[in-house]
């Protein structure tokens, strides 16, 4: 029984110089009596200067023209083709068919040996395998894509679109690795929407989960695209920013505070306005996590909602309220920053340290260690 011809090509480009072997290749295509169109060229050029043009389904090249031939011109052929399956008609030369396949031909043909069989063979396994693997690369490219919305649901707040816990967690790796070749301290925001249960009471749920993403995009248009913005429950979100000074971390918590400030929100019977309290935490350069910038920020947070909400306080010693423009930050004496002590063998934290220092040195004294066990 004959074998099956699955994939027949249209279009067939052949760059040949060759008289005779280009008559050889149309005997033996009308022998197979496929309705290929052959289309010819003598040089390398014309062939590079018809496939910047057209795509035809195969290409069949002589490796040995005249000029630019050889390995070289299998290259540059595969180059332009462009997933486009290239046969190469070469002599009987057997290692110097095989470069042929690793320059990226997907077959070879021997000039001596061309017959309408081996032609069919050829162009049907070439046109079938090349059909295979665009396949596979679209399989590959809708597998990254589901992966890629896979880590999304894992990592992001379906609300909110912001990172979850999780996802913080893992940008929190990847920073706390730079920070330590870097030495360089982490300063990190925890915002807090002020009087939230109230806002739930007045408007509902459905309102409350309004307000929150707009607060989420308030913070997200207010930071840059490399910082990190996550919710990490209820109405409390997380801003990470790297590479940042706490005198500009301070600029930045009031540029958020303004924003939401003058975001649209629901109509809020009985209140003015919605507002969010912010606490900054400085981490120095180390493995951090989550629950340490939760610790650091969680007192100042506290602090800024105690005298009257709608404010920023750093470290536990210095607010900063909406009404009026911030002044230039000042050295501060009492800037707090949580240090996790861990484990050697398995990186795990035991205990926080809080030590207290000046802004603009490094920090001296250690006044509390807090021996808080993490599970």
């Amino acid at each position: 029984m004959a074998d099956q011809v699955d994939e027949i090509p249209n279009r067939l480009l052949v760059v040949e110089n060759n008289p005779s072997q280009l008559d050889a290749l149309r005997r033996n295509l009308r022998a197979l009596g496929w309705p290929t169109l052959l289309e010819h060229v003598e040089t390398l050029d014309e062939a590079l200067d018809r496939l910047s043009t057209s795509r035809p389904d195969a290409v069949v090249i002589d490796v040995d023209l005249p000029s630019r031939g050889g390995l070289a011109a299998i290259e540059e052929i595969v180059a332009s083709a462009n997933s486009i399956p290239v046969l190469v008609l070469t002599d009987e030369d057997e290692s110097a068919a095989h470069a042929m396949l690793h320059a990226g031909a997907q077959d070879f043909l021997y000039k001596n040996q061309l017959t309408a069989a081996a032609l069919r063979r050829a162009l049907s396994f070439a046109v079938q395998r090349t059909k295979y693997t665009r396949r596979l690369a679209e399989m590959a490219r809708r597998l990254e894509e589901a992966n890629r919305r896979l880590l999304d649901l894992a990592t992001r707040d379906p609300l909110t679109q912001v990172l979850n816990r999780r996802g913080l967690q893992i940008q929190l790796d990847r920073e706390s690795s730079r920070g330590l070749r870097t030495d360089t301290a982490l300063v990190a925001l925890l915002v807090d929407v002020d009087d939230f249960k109230a806002v739930n009471t007045a408007i509902g749920h459905q309102g409350g989960d309004i307000v929150l993403k707009q607060v989420a995009n308030a913070i997200v248009s207010t930071v840059r695209p490399s910082d990190i913005v996550g919710r990490i429950g209820g109405d409390e979100f997380l801003v990470v920013l790297p590479d940042t000074r706490l005198a500009e971390a301070r600029k930045v918590s009031q540029r958020v505070l303004n924003c939401i400030a003058g975001a649209p929100m629901p109509p809020l019977p009985n209140m003015d306005a919605i507002t969010v309290s912010v606490g900054i935490a400085v981490l120095p350069a180390g493995h951090v996590e989550v629950e340490d910038i939760l610790a650091g920020a969680g007192s100042p947070l506290a602090i800024a909602k105690d005298q009257g909400k709608n404010r920023v306080v750093t470290g536990g010693y210095h607010a900063v309220g909406t009404t009026s423009t911030p002044e230039e930050p000042q050295v501060l004496s009492g800037v707090a920053i949580w240090r996790p002590i861990q484990r050697l063998g398995d990186r795990r934290t035991v205990a926080r340290q809080l030590r207290l220092g000046s802004i603009s040195s490094a920090v001296d004294n250690a006044l509390i260690l807090s021996p808080q066990e993490h599970g």
